[in-house]
């Protein structure tokens, strides 16, 4: 599943690159001073935790891939040549690494079972030509992350005695919670040409935490929980809906 959307992700940009015939008459540059502008993305990222990776590899833990795909979807406004946005975004989830059967009948993995995050963004676009926009855009947002940690086993257990049974690792919640981060990217955008407009995006960025966090657990308080400042490279595809003119009007 992943494979097949980080293909999606890094081919569709061509479908709107393709070279257009110098012989015609090009139309006079659009200047809508305002926009409002809702979008839908999707990101891959490269998510770095390294204390708790190397807490993983010390203690034979299969972990979780360390790419992740986002759903996002986010909102702003545009003054000219500024751009304001919100945006929210959700991890999607591969489950295909625990269908497998366990190896050697025995084995600890970690699941990835909680990332999100939400950012505002302020940008300014440093290239304005008839059809693009090259947008460099600061922001900061907050982020969760979560694993839970279990013992995969061939030995079958009667649903009755679940609650009774006992497996050694399991710890079910691994929380970053509350990890304030910057984030800086670069936008690629189809510049708007109509007061009802659709265009398409591509963004490379970059999040780090403004502090490293310790984990904590939903299911017990943690004591001496290693600390992580988390980091992010990602690059994402959206599409943008617009609705452009000389004042900003919702309707």
């Amino acid at each position: 599943m992943k494979t097949y959307l980080l293909l999606a992700l890094l081919t569709a940009p061509g479908a709107f690159c393709q070279p257009i015939d110098s012989s015609s008459t090009f139309p006079a540059k659009s200047h809508f001073r305002r926009g409002i502008i809702t979008e839908f993305g999707l990101a891959g990222t490269v998510t770095g935790l390294s204390n708790l990776r190397s807490f993983f590899r010390s203690n034979q833990i299969r972990g979780a891939s360390i790419f992740d795909l986002y759903v996002s979807i986010g909102g702003g406004v545009r003054l000219n040549r500024v751009k304001i946005l919100a945006q929210y975004g959700f991890g999607l989830k591969d489950d295909k690494a625990y269908i497998d059967p366990p190896q050697n009948g025995s084995e600890l993995v970690a699941r990835n079972t909680l990332a999100n995050y939400s950012a505002l963004f302020v940008g300014y676009d440093l290239i304005n030509t008839r059809n693009r926009r090259l947008y460099l855009k600061a922001g900061l947002g907050g982020l969760e992350y979560g694993y839970s940690l279990f013992r995969r086993s061939s030995q079958p257990v009667s649903f009755p005695a679940i609650l009774s049974t006992s497996q050694p690792g399991t710890v079910p919640s691994l929380l970053l919670r509350n990890a304030g981060y910057v984030d800086v990217n670069l936008e690629y955008a189809q510049r708007e040409k109509k007061k009802r407009s659709i265009e398409y995006t591509i963004r490379l960025g970059y999040r780090r935490g403004l502090s490293a966090r310790a984990y904590e657990s939903d299911a017990f308080p943690l004591v001496n929980a290693p600390r992580d400042r988390i980091n992010q490279w990602y690059l994402q595809t959206v599409f943008n809906m617009s609705l452009n003119g000389e004042k900003l009007r919702f309707r």
